[in-house]
C-alpha cells in the first residue's frame, strides 16, 4: 500500500509491506523501521534531491498470535508451507469472525512434539480447510493429515489454488467433499458459513 499527499512545502509517503514495515517522512528524514525483533529510528539531515532510493525487504508472513484461547480450535488449515502468506490470511478473517482456528507451526507449542500436536488438533477440531495446490499435493505432511482426517468422517473444505492435479490417493481421500476454486479469504469465510449451516 502507498499513500503520497503532496503540497509546495512538504511530501509525505508511507509505504507499508506485509513483512517489515517502514514509514518514511520526505521533509524531515524520519526514518521509522517496524520488525518483529526491534524498532530502529534514524534522522537522515539530508535534502531530499541528496538521499538515495528507499529500499524495501520483506519477510515472509506469519501468522498472528490467536485473539483469544477459548474456545478450542474448530478449523484446522492444512497447508504447505510455501502457502503459508494465504493460510495466515485466512486465518485472520476467520479468527476476526469468531472461528478459531488450528494451524501450524503457530499452535505448536516450542519444545513439543509436532507430530503429537497435530494428530491432537486433528481429532479436536471439527473442521478442515485443505488448501491444495502444486505445492500441498508434493507435501507428504498434506497428505498425512488428509488421510489421517478422512478417519474422522468430518466436514472438509477443498480450496484449489491452482489447477494442479490431485494425486490418486488425493482423489481418493478427497472424493465426496465440497471443493472451491475461490481463495479470497472474505468469500472463503463465507462459503464455510453456509456449509456449517447445513
Amino acid at each position: 500500500m502507498l499513500l503520497n499527499r503532496s503540497t509546495t512545502e512538504d511530501r509525505t509517503s508511507i509505504a507499508q509491506t506485509f513483512g517489515n514495515r517502514r514509514i518514511v517522512h520526505g521533509a524531515s528524514g524520519l526514518d521509522l523501521r517496524l520488525n518483529k525483533q526491534n524498532v530502529e529510528v534514524s534522522i537522515d539531515t539530508t535534502t531530499s534531491s541528496q538521499r538515495r532510493p528507499m529500499i524495501r525487504t520483506s519477510t515472509p508472513a506469519k501468522c498472528s498470535p490467536p485473539r483469544y484461547r477459548n474456545p478450542a480450535p474448530k478449523v484446522f488449515i492444512c497447508h504447505s508451507s510455501i502457502d503459508e502468506r494465504l493460510a495466515c490470511s485466512i486465518v485472520a478473517i476467520f479468527e476476526k469472525a469468531g472461528i478459531r482456528c488450528w494451524i501450524a507451526p503457530r499452535d505448536i507449542p516450542p519444545g513439543t512434539q509436532f507430530d503429537i500436536k497435530i494428530v491432537d488438533a486433528l481429532e479436536t477440531c471439527t473442521d478442515m480447510i485443505l488448501l491444495h495446490s502444486d505445492h500441498a499435493r508434493k507435501s507428504t505432511h498434506v497428505q498425512r493429515e488428509i488421510r489421517i482426517w478422512s478417519e474422522t468422517n468430518k466436514r472438509l473444505l477443498h480450496v484449489r489454488l491452482d489447477n494442479s492435479p490431485l494425486s490418486k490417493q488425493m482423489r481418493y481421500y478427497l472424493t465426496g467433499h465440497q471443493w472451491t476454486k475461490t481463495a479470497n479469504p472474505v468469500n472463503l469465510l463465507k462459503i464455510f458459513q453456509n456449509q456449517s449451516s447445513t
